[in-house]
């Protein structure tokens, strides 16, 4: 019985471990992206996503978005990290999900702004990006 309580909080050691290093991981992508989108540098901001964004919108209309985002709010000033979720999903449809949401200073108009990432093998990648004006 102690092997088994051992062996238990060993694995839930390992899995709470592995989720801290994503942690750490999401929000090094999530801060690439923004490093990236004030350079106005799109194809490195692409090589972040997933395909499963892709599948949702094309690389056009990503750009459209970020043009409007430009327009609309202007420059990012700064960020900052206001929410963050970590799905681990098992069984025959395993998934780990991230959810990052911040909240960003902009010239214009300041916005908040939602990623939902997604591990794909060994990298997370960005499958969901919204932004919304923040109202003041």
């Amino acid at each position: 019985m102690k092997k088994q309580i051992v062996i238990l909080l060993f694995s839930l050691f390992l899995i709470n471990c592995s989720s801290k290093e994503n942690s750490v991981e999401t929000k090094n992508i999530t801060q690439k992206f923004y490093t990236l989108f004030k350079k106005n540098n799109r194809e490195e901001i692409f090589k972040l996503c997933g395909s499963e964004l892709f599948k949702i919108a094309s690389k056009k209309q990503i750009n459209q978005m970020f043009d409007t985002s430009f327009a609309q709010f202007g420059n990012i000033k700064n960020d900052s990290l206001i929410y963050e979720q970590t799905n681990i999903i098992k069984g025959a449809h395993s998934k780990n999900e991230y959810i990052l949401i911040y909240n960003v200073n902009r010239e214009i108009k300041n916005t908040q702004e939602k990623f939902t990432l997604h591990q794909q093998g060994d990298s997370i990648k960005i499958v969901g990006y919204f932004i919304s004006p923040i109202n003041n």
